[in-house]
This record gives structure tokens, sequence and C-alpha cells, in this order.
């Protein structure tokens, strides 16, 4: 879920600053997509074991959808049907 997060914010070009930390990157974008922050938390929980699996990968799916309806909010058409036809925007992802 994180790295599908990471992908679809490189693919409308927001991506994270070298030696810029997820919580960081979360937090500089918070205005475009504040569900960021809770997706990176439950990635930290996945990678770390705590929680129960199917517990930890229900927030994993519901906050992508959320952070997936912040960007549609968020972002103007335009821009969104470019990250649709931008076939090497995941190249750009940290």
């Amino acid at each position: 879920a994180m790295r599908a997060a990471l992908d679809r914010l490189a693919d409308v070009g927001v991506v994270r600053n070298p030696g810029e930390t997820r919580e960081a990157f979360a937090d500089r974008i918070a205005t475009l997509t504040p569900n960021l922050r809770p997706l990176t938390m439950t990635h930290y929980r996945a990678a770390l074991g705590a929680g129960r699996p199917a517990d930890v990968a229900a927030d994993a799916k519901r906050h992508l959808n959320a952070v997936r309806q912040d960007l549609g909010r968020s972002l103007p058409w335009w821009k969104r049907l470019g990250a649709h036809l931008n076939p090497i925007g995941w190249l750009l992802a940290r």
C-alpha cells in the first residue's frame, strides 16, 4: 500500500527529497493528502510486526483508499490525467 501511494504521488510529480524521512515527507505534503501520515504509520507497524497482520492489512488498504481520495479532491483533473499517462513515474518514487 505504501509503495502504491508513493508511486501515485511520483506520477503527479510529488516525491521525497534526498534524506527526507517518510514521516517528514507525509508532514510536508499534508495539505495535499493528510492521510499519507496514517498510511506511513501503518507501514511501520507492518514492517516491525506490530499488530495482527489482518488488522494491519485492513488499515493499510483503508488508508491507501483515503490517500487516493485525497488526491482526487486536491489535484486538478488534467494533472490526474497526466499521472495516468505517465509510464515512468514509479522510477521517481523513493
